[in-house]
């Protein structure tokens, strides 16, 4: 059991190395300017050249990066998101982001468990009880209806979520389905704003269908499983 506590101490002091070296060499090289749209409007020519003359380096670049933000907890999903859509299209943008987020939320999930459950039981302590009892009444299907709530932060779930009775797997599979919706939406707005080559081109009607679809998107899944559910428990 002390072996066990001592290579638990050993492994959170690594992992908080790990995130104060990366969190140095991010704000001390000004990475995340490379990361937003302002960027990318200023370089869309040069970035989208690079892509196109790079596209498996800039895809794996893009990938790893996204694993390492979510599995660190980083709350910067959107924005990425939205870069990637810009960057990659719908289709390719679209698979990197469903496949980079689900990896990064169950990285993020084994962290938060094996690691830092007494600091996060702490921390958010009223949030893990309401999801316990959701869970307990509706399993994984709360889980998924979560992943489309509005309200709650991605990464302030998959910390959450880790010390719920919710298995590995289980997490992860629930994830992969439930971020498809989003991600698509996401990625289709980025791939929208991409396109905008001055400011009249803000309010072309694909650009303002993509952000109304971004914004109304959640609610609209909600509504859905709420009659969803209504209509499994009348059945029953």
């Amino acid at each position: 059991m002390a072996n066990f506590t001592h290579r638990a101490d050993l492994a959170r002091v690594l992992f908080l190395l790990v995130v104060a070296v990366l969190t140095f060499v991010v704000i001390h090289f000004r990475l995340y300017e490379y990361i937003s749209i302002d960027f990318l409007q200023q370089q869309r020519e040069a970035v989208a050249t690079f892509y196109q003359e790079n596209i498996l380096i800039s895809w794996v670049g893009l990938f790893v990066l996204y694993v390492l933000l979510t599995g660190l907890s980083i709350p910067s999903a959107t924005a990425l998101t939205l870069f990637v859509g810009a960057i990659c299209g719908l289709g390719s943008g679209f698979l990197l982001v469903a496949l980079a987020s689900t990896i990064g939320a169950t990285i993020a999930f084994s962290i938060a468990r094996f690691l830092f459950r007494d600091f996060i039981q702490r921390r958010f302590a009223k949030q893990i009880d309401v999801i316990n009892r959701g869970v307990e009444k509706e399993g994984v299907f709360y889980l998924f209806a979560l992943r489309l709530a509005p309200f709650m932060p991605y990464f302030i779930l998959n910390l959450v979520a880790a010390l719920t009775p919710l298995r590995l797997r289980t997490y992860y599979w629930v994830t992969q389905i439930g971020v498809l919706p989003g991600a698509f939406v996401c990625v289709n707005a980025g791939q929208e704003l991409g396109s905008i080559k001055s400011l009249g081109d803000i309010w072309s009607p694909s650009v303002v269908l993509a952000m109304l679809a971004l914004g109304t998107f959640p609610l609209l899944m909600r509504i859905c499983i709420h009659l969803y559910r209504n209509a499994i428990v009348k059945r029953n």
